[in-house]
């Protein structure tokens, strides 16, 4: 009998769930389904991990649930900003420094995905939707610039784009 078992929730609205009917459902909501889908499942006590946009859902979960029912909870997408103004940058070793500059990079540079989404979706949608060159450019361009030079193959681009294209199908 194993020690743990894993349930991987599908987010209504990405990859390969339908999405919500509900207008405005939000980080909340999205909690509470997760939270309410596990109770269904027998599971009182659970841990809870998200990355991109299931940091928002687990740390709405956590925070809500958190204590009795979730028991500990995981991201791979931590918010940080540099060190004060204050602090003597030469306490930092030059691997540090080459953390922080990337960090700066992003922040200035390759934040601009994130706010075109946030603040102007439905430009960005039609854009997107409407052009499959478009959506393999946008995709495949994170997965150059958010990795450490792993070297994708078309296989694996192409099977990115599907999960992407296949939202659409819903």
């Amino acid at each position: 009998m194993p020690s743990f078992h894993v349930v991987g929730l599908g987010l209504p609205g990405f990859g390969f769930s339908e999405g919500t009917k509900k207008k405005g459902f939000d980080l909340s909501q999205y909690a509470e389904v997760g939270h309410k889908l596990m109770l269904a499942l027998g599971y009182t006590e659970y841990v809870t991990q998200g990355g991109d946009w299931g940091f928002g859902v687990t740390h709405a979960t956590a925070s809500t649930y958190g204590g009795k029912h979730v028991k500990a909870w995981h991201t791979n997408f931590p918010l940080v900003s540099g060190p004060p103004e204050y602090v003597d940058p030469t306490k930092y070793d030059k691997e540090d420094l080459e953390r922080l500059e990337r960090s700066e990079w992003f922040r200035t540079k390759g934040y601009g995905y994130f706010l075109e989404q946030s603040t102007q979706p439905q430009t960005i949608g039609y854009s997107l939707t409407d052009s499959p060159v478009g959506l393999l450019a946008w995709i495949y361009e994170k997965m150059v610039v958010w990795t450490d030079a792993y070297p994708w193959d078309d296989d694996e681009g192409t099977f990115f784009l599907s999960l992407q294209s296949a939202q659409r199908i819903n």
